[in-house]
């Protein structure tokens, strides 16, 4: 029953970070995107209505293809305004830079002497989409020199032309290349330094857990996911047993350690979902959302003997500490402050009864009912 209710197979850190690497480059550079678009799109009629003004007998060979490239504009507007392709707006802005090139070729064809003088626009285009991938600046270099080869053998272009375009498009796509690769570069360097500083912000220093602050946002928005969703949320607290005592008989240094060895054992044993934090002295708590009662006290139980087991290098020698732990699960419509409280009062229910042991809320309502019979 612990093993459907609680799964510890966490991502690889790499693909975790890529993904949210990627997630926080698309949040800043999707507003980028769509502002290029409306651009094409303002370019598409604009220059179409210069076109008529410089030939007006050419209108009837392009239209097609203008209004074919707008509603594909258009398309990809609200594909990355209203759902959730957004996410892979790269794939999409590659896509659409290619796209975009190809349509606007083949109207410089139909134009007359198009291929001699459009051409300074045509390369404008491989410069409108910053995807930040070197990679996809180069697939897109690639697809627009076969594209020109392939557009000019079909409108029997003079080989001159087209090898003058091939060079002019060679310039492009090595600047085009290089603002990508200088672009990404820079970008996961502010993304390195972001992290590092949020890192900073929600991190106890001493022991690399979350900090109070980090924990009480945390807490408030998995209390209302939880009960918007209507799945369970369960809340461990644990407090080091006569830490007090570490200190004053062993040093600071040693209550230090003690406290790092705790804070690493709660942060391995927790899913990539969970939060594992310090709320201030010796005492932790540990979040689990998707995950009831049972499991929690469960999870409560290894963690306990993990730590009771586990020994600590102190300056002073080796020695070990023993922990006590609360257990609470969220009931229905209550805060987050409530579920701490009841944690806590399970979490004095096993300091008082004896220390280095596990006191879930079940047993807390035993011990109230043993109380009020006495």
């Amino acid at each position: 029953m612990v093993a459907t209710a609680y799964h510890s197979s966490p991502p690889s850190s790499s693909s975790y970070n890529e993904e949210k690497y990627q997630l926080w480059l698309c949040d800043r550079q999707l507003p980028a995107t769509l502002q290029i678009l409306r651009f094409v799109a303002f370019a598409i009629v604009g220059f179409g209505v210069w076109d008529v003004w410089l030939s007006p007998d050419s209108i009837g060979q392009t239209w097609p293809v203008r209004l074919l490239a707008l509603m594909f504009v258009g398309i990809c507007f609200v594909m990355l305004r209203f759902t959730g392709v957004a996410a892979h707006w790269r794939v999409l802005s590659l896509v659409a830079s290619c796209t975009l090139f190809s349509l606007l070729l083949i109207i410089l064809m139909r134009l007359p002497d198009g291929s001699l003088w459009g051409m300074g626009g045509l390369l404008l285009s491989a410069f409108l989409f910053r995807v930040h991938s070197p990679r996809f600046a180069v697939a897109a270099a690639v697809f627009n020199a076969l594209t020109i080869i392939f557009v000019y053998h079909i409108f029997t272009i003079d080989n001159r032309i087209l090898f003058n375009s091939e060079i002019f498009l060679l310039i492009a796509s090595v600047g085009n290349i290089t603002l990508n690769s200088a672009d990404d570069k820079s970008a996961r360097q502010a993304f390195a330094l972001e992290g590092q500083l949020q890192r900073m912000a929600t991190t106890d220093g001493l022991t690399g857990a979350s900090n109070r602050r980090y924990f009480s946002a945390k807490l408030t928005d998995e209390v209302e996911r939880a009960h918007r969703y209507g799945y369970p949320l369960t809340l461990i607290l644990l407090d080091i047993d006569r830490f007090k005592s570490v200190n004053d008989r062993r040093g600071h240094g040693d209550g230090d350690e003690a406290l790092k060895v705790v804070a690493s054992i709660g942060i391995e044993s927790g899913r990539g979902s969970d939060t594992f934090a310090r709320l201030g002295g010796e005492e932790f708590v540990m979040l689990l959302p998707h995950t009831n009662l049972d499991a929690a006290l469960f999870i409560a139980e290894r963690l306990r003997s993990r730590i009771a087991e586990q020994p600590i290098f102190g300056d002073s020698g080796q020695f070990c500490v023993t922990s006590s732990f609360g257990v609470s699960a969220l009931r229905r419509t209550e805060t987050g402050d409530a579920l701490v409280a009841r944690a806590d009062a399970c979490l004095y229910v096993a300091k008082n009864s004896g220390r280095n042991r596990v006191v879930g809320q079940r047993e807390l309502q035993q011990h109230a009912g043993a109380a009020l019979r006495a």
